[in-house]
């Protein structure tokens, strides 16, 4: 409903360890050791922060673009990162 669901949907990907897993992603991601999977449960949670201010219609498109350009970015970051590792073995 208007992002409520992606930002309970991020916030449980970061706090919810993965079967069979011990740590979960906020956890790894507080000690330093950023993967993807916990920026993107991180984007999750802004793209759904963006969508439920939109939604609201206070006049928060500028911060809907920038959460668009984020993700943008993160994807492209991670597709490049790919690359490179792919290259190296």
């Amino acid at each position: 409903v208007g992002g409520l669901g992606l930002i309970f949907y991020g916030f449980a990907w970061l706090f919810i360890p993965a079967e069979g897993e011990k740590e979960n992603e906020a956890r790894r991601l507080l000690s330093g050791r950023v993967e993807g999977t916990s920026l993107s449960a991180v984007l999750v949670a802004l793209v759904g922060c963006g969508l439920f201010l939109a939604s609201l219609g206070n006049g928060s498109i500028i911060f809907s673009l920038m959460l668009v350009a984020a993700v943008a970015g993160a994807a492209y970051w991670s597709q490049h990162r790919r690359q490179a590792e792919a290259a190296e073995a």
